[in-house]
């Protein structure tokens, strides 16, 4: 398993809270051709909508981590090979954070060393 691990700083409190919650309703709903259509459209010179789907699907889990009052977030992306992982990550680096939306300090691949749940 790899991980692409994105933070990102100086968003606007307001325009973050509206992001993540466009992002939740987004990723309740799942991977639609919708969500992939708009995805395709911001990176159409980049690539292939075929492609941007796979590179969608490739991601197996989400995580969001938010400072909603300093503007601060970070964003794990999981997939499987780190083939995957890379597509991923330059998919999402052909795109730009919107406006307000403050701007990416890093994005770094990983692979996943350790993965534990502790029950309770």
């Amino acid at each position: 398993m790899f991980a692409r691990v994105t933070r990102f700083e100086g968003s606007e409190p307001a325009k973050l809270k509206q992001e993540l919650g466009e992002m939740r309703n987004q990723m309740e709903r799942g991977l639609t051709d919708e969500s992939i259509d708009q995805m395709a459209e911001q990176v159409k010179d980049q690539f292939e909508r075929d492609e941007v789907a796979r590179l969608l699907g490739a991601i197996k889990r989400t995580i969001v981590l938010a400072d909603e009052d300093k503007g601060s977030s970070a964003m794990v992306l999981f997939c499987e090979t780190e083939e995957d992982a890379r597509g991923v990550d330059k998919l999402f680096d052909a795109m730009s954070p919107g406006e307000g939306g403050g701007r990416r300090q890093s994005a770094d691949i990983y692979a996943v060393a350790i993965d534990q749940t502790f029950s309770t």
